[in-house]
């Protein structure tokens, strides 16, 4: 069978995912080709994180849809995320994302919970900005020129406005062994000096199989000392939980790269949110930053939550304008109709969010931040653009 796949999901962890099914199913006998026109059935792995992501998936599902009245399937998480969207807005089948191996390898009739996971993804192998400007048509992340280690999948944290948390598998550590292995080989074989740790929850890594984020980093550099680390999406709580150990990596040198999303400084809307951590939490992460010189951090907020005040709002801001990360992403809240934070007083209007968003952007970027947003036309081009293929590897 001739099968084609849009992956339209905007996380590293979901991309690898289809990489190794697309393996599978090669190996199974299927032709994975490019062209939708000459397909016997079109893929598309949806994204329903946001409002914008779930409204792009719809548009992309119907516009295959008119390929010759071609059999189209929404796999992915929207199916999870807004079912209720998805059966108003598209005619045709859809597979949840936690029993999408048992659904394709009926339709297939190709065991997938025998595809190889994906443990590495590698670097772009040359500056981000120069591999944008020869591949225009391809997205690509500030992280992705360097080599990604997934350590984990899956989420042991209940944010009120989280909506990945509807489709995430089960949280899960990959074995410790199998990593550093892994580890290994790439550093060997690409004489990579850089890699960043990746996975929907990273600083929980270990719970579940009686190790930890740091054991872990302290095995990696003892198999290559040269080698700096990056961490990405290392939840504020799990920084506090081991604030002693990675200060001491940062000292050494031996961290390059530190994402911490923040969300909020407000106390309130933090508690609104879910997050267990408070501000006093994050002035002692980013005072420990600024004073051991460390430049490289980055973090991302959460705009137009329910219920936050214009005085909320500007705490926030105040609070990135003062520690100056690299990098900080400004999302506009946008809920989900099963989630939590649908229920809650004080739901604000899309537009004071738009206003608040673009003043966030105005502050944090006049003071030198590098700054990006969800309603800016670099975040729009991720629409029509597709993904690297054959970077992922095992």
């Amino acid at each position: 069978m001739k099968i084609f796949i849009r992956g339209l999901t905007a996380c590293a962890m979901r991309k690898a995912d289809i990489g190794r099914y697309k393996d599978c199913l090669k190996s199974g006998g299927h032709k994975i080709i490019d062209d939708p026109q000459n397909s016997d059935i079109i893929m598309v792995w949806t994204c329903a994180f946001r409002k914008d992501y779930r409204e792009n998936s719809i548009r992309v599902l119907n516009k295959y849809k008119e390929i010759n009245n071609k059999r189209v399937i929404a796999c992915g998480c929207l199916p999870s995320i807004n079912p209720a969207l998805l059966k108003e807005k598209f005619n045709g089948e859809s597979f949840e994302w936690k029993n999408d191996q048992r659904a394709l390898a009926k339709l297939f009739n190709t065991d997938l919970s025998k595809a190889k996971r994906y443990f590495v993804e590698k670097a772009l192998g040359v500056p981000i900005e120069d591999y944008k400007a020869q591949h225009p048509g391809i997205k690509t992340t500030h992280c992705d020129q360097f080599v990604k280690l997934f350590i984990t999948e899956g989420c042991n944290f209940k944010c009120t406005y989280c909506a990945e948390t509807l489709a995430f598998p089960i949280f899960k550590s990959f074995p410790l062994n199998e990593l550093v292995a892994k580890f290994k080989r790439v550093v060997n074989k690409f004489e990579e000096k850089r890699v960043v740790l990746h996975g929907d929850c990273v600083g929980e890594y270990g719970k579940d199989i009686d190790s930890s984020l740091i054991e872990l980093i302290e095995k990696l550099l003892n198999t290559a000392p040269d080698v700096k680390i990056g961490i990405r999406n290392l939840y504020p709580g799990n920084f506090i939980e081991y604030y002693e150990e990675l200060m001491h990596l940062i000292e050494k040198r031996d961290l390059f790269l530190l994402e911490t999303p923040i969300q909020s400084a407000s106390d309130d809307v933090l508690k609104l949110m879910g997050r267990k951590y408070r501000q006093r939490d994050l002035k002692r992460i980013f005072d420990g930053l600024t004073d051991s010189g460390f430049k490289e951090f980055e973090t991302h907020i959460l705009v137009g939550f329910p219920s936050e005040t214009d005085e909320q709002f500007q705490e926030t801001v105040n609070f990135i304008t003062h520690y100056k990360p690299k990098y900080v992403l400004i999302s506009g809240y946008m809920g989900s109709p099963l989630l939590k934070s649908a229920e809650l007083p004080g739901q604000i209007d899309e537009e004071t969010i738009r206003s608040r968003v673009l003043s966030a952007y105005e502050a944090i970027n006049k003071m030198g931040v590098i700054c990006n947003y969800n309603m800016c036309d670099l975040c729009k081009e991720r629409f029509d653009s597709s993904y690297v293929d054959g970077l992922i590897y095992q």
